[in-house]
């Protein structure tokens, strides 16, 4: 008997002899073979080729002649590979009805924005605990840490939707490589861009005069240990959890692109917030610097081991080295919502109930669109190559929503009709709830058209930029996944609290009663910050009157 036959790269293999040999399909898409399929080796069908010399044979003879046909595809001899691969591409995506998208995305959307009210709840709960008080840059760093979190969860679920729709996780042995390697990366992610939110935050508050003077050593490796443990804790939990919604999507015919994204963002935020105030307040109570220290160390050293290893997976070893600048730079971007949340939250109790809601929401459905165009472009274009559907990456805003010349229109305004009234369920929800809280809210009308306005420009900005980077990012030969995602969840958190501050602001200016500044045994504690900015200004200004000295803490509190 002849030794068994090694994987075979092949596009079509046709087999004469039907009647010893099984029907064999390839069941394996790899972008590095520019949508040639592979042939995996499964052993229970090379078995049946080795009872049969002459079949074995042919088999070889097939496989070698495929082998050949696309080696000369790669030096160009020939064009009719690429004709036929060009129309592999066209023919392999089918756009979704509306209905379908909307019956297959609403449960796990209404899902995820009750997580967003509950990360909000618990927000506004942990901010009275006393690390936050005492720790200020901890408060500053909720919105980068949050979007950092999202990020890592939200690019995962994106690569395992794409490759769930072009058919390489139905091969089990293909399936475990692919979820092991995303591990791997989402491991070797976690501690560093922990770290990394935790200096950005302390870099943030420096620029400030009242945070600066909280910075110590103590506040920096309390700062430092909770974002890295909290970081290696949540994205362990939320990738076993992605890995199997995606795997159950694709057994059930639900397209992951759907599911997959609200998923990761809405039990991104209330499981991080929680973990992260559990665990700072637990650093903070023990005050043991050496094992703080201790505890980044050690996360920090088995950082490479887990490089390496997604290094040599050859599912992971592109993204190891390619997926992190675009995450790095959104946690960037968010760092001055950070600034203007803390800022806004000193001022409006209500505000950090709706402030995780309104960034839940719009990363979801941002993330949705852009999920599902990466997937489009997998599966109709090589990388570089724009479709002639949408051969131009620089549009107005018009063409994002008209249906008459982007297919991705239809999309763009389910999910603009869909904002306004999750947001207003939700608000009603919060609403019914509040005599548990220590908020109080009223549904005027300013109230809810101011904050209805914010969510729909928030939307409308993200779902264009969202348009723009993803194929500015595929004509560049960059891989959406990894690259848009991290952009847009960064643009919905500061959009959402800039827009949020903004509505805030305008309805202190017509005195809504639900811009009430926060209760006065808080306020007190804010009360020798003020003081210590008027000091500052004394010192700066010689000729401030007494009269401008008493109206400066009148003035910080409406500036937002």
């Amino acid at each position: 008997m002849s030794p068994k036959p090694q994987t075979f790269d092949t596009t079509v293999i046709v087999v004469n002899h039907k009647d010893k040999m099984p029907i064999i399909e390839g069941n394996e898409t790899i972008p590095e073979t520019d949508g040639h399929t592979n042939l995996a080796y499964y052993s229970s069908s090379i078995d049946v080729f080795n009872y049969d010399e002459i079949c074995l044979k042919d088999f070889r003879k097939l496989s070698a002649i495929s082998i050949d046909h696309r080696n000369q595809d790669k030096k160009g001899n020939t064009h009719e590979a690429k004709e036929a691969t060009r129309d592999q591409f066209n023919s392999s995506y089918e756009p979704e009805s509306w209905k379908m998208v909307l019956r297959q995305m609403w449960i796990p959307f209404l899902i995820a924005g009750f997580g967003s009210v509950f990360a909000g709840i618990v927000l506004n709960a942990v901010t009275q605990w006393s690390v936050f008080h005492d720790v200020p840059q901890l408060e500053i760093m909720v919105p980068a840490f949050l979007g950092l979190i999202g990020n890592i969860q939200t690019t995962l679920a994106s690569r395992l939707s794409t490759a769930a729709n072009l058919g390489i996780l139905d091969c089990p042995k293909q399936l475990v490589s692919i979820l092991w390697g995303n591990l791997l990366i989402v491991q070797c992610q976690a501690p560093i861009l922990g770290m990394f939110a935790a200096c950005a935050s302390l870099a943030i508050s420096s620029l400030n005069q009242r945070t600066r003077t909280n910075i110590t050593w103590e506040h920096t490796l309390l700062l430092a240990s909770g974002s890295v443990l909290t970081s290696i804790v949540s994205n362990t939990l939320l990738s076993a959890t992605i890995s199997a919604v995606i795997v159950a999507s694709r057994k059930l015919k639900l397209n992951p692109d759907n599911i997959s994204i609200p998923v990761a963002a809405s039990m991104g935020d209330v499981c991080s917030i929680a973990i992260l105030a559990v665990i700072s307040q637990k650093m903070y109570d023990l005050k043991n610097q050496y094992f703080q220290m201790g505890l980044i160390l050690a996360f920090i050293a088995i950082t490479p081991i887990y490089g390496y290893f997604a290094r040599i997976n050859r599912f992971s070893k592109s993204v190891i080295v390619t997926g992190w600048a675009a995450i790095l730079g959104a946690v960037i971007v968010e760092q001055p919502g950070g600034m203007v949340m803390q800022s806004a939250f000193e001022r409006y109790k209500v505000l950090s109930t709706f402030q995780p809601l309104v960034n839940g929401i719009g990363s979801n459905l941002v993330g949705i669109q852009t999920s599902r165009m990466s997937t489009f472009l997998h599966s109709v274009s090589k990388k570089g190559q724009l479709p002639e559907s949408n051969s131009r990456y620089c549009v107005g805003p018009f063409w994002v929503f008209s249906p008459m010349v982007n297919i991705h229109a239809q999309m763009a305004r389910l999910l603009m009709l869909v904002v306004v009234p999750a947001h207003l369920f939700y608000m009603t929800f919060i609403y019914l709830v509040q005599t548990r809280f220590s908020f109080s809210l009223i549904l005027t009308f300013p109230f809810v058209s101011t904050y209805c306005l914010a969510v729909i420009i928030q939307l409308t900005v993200l779902l264009y930029l969202a348009y723009v980077s993803v194929f500015w990012a595929w004509s560049r030969k960059i891989n959406p996944d990894n690259s848009a995602i991290p952009f847009t969840s960064a643009l919905a958190d500061v959009l959402g609290n800039c827009f949020m501050a903004a509505a805030f602001t305008f309805l202190k200016w017509i005195n809504d009663p639900n811009v009430q500044l926060i209760s006065d045994d808080i306020n007190d504690q804010y009360q020798s910050c003020y003081n210590c900015t008027t000091s500052t200004v004394l010192s700066l200004t010689m000729t401030t009157t007494t009269t401008t000295l008493k109206s400066i803490p009148d003035f910080n509190h409406t500036l937002f």
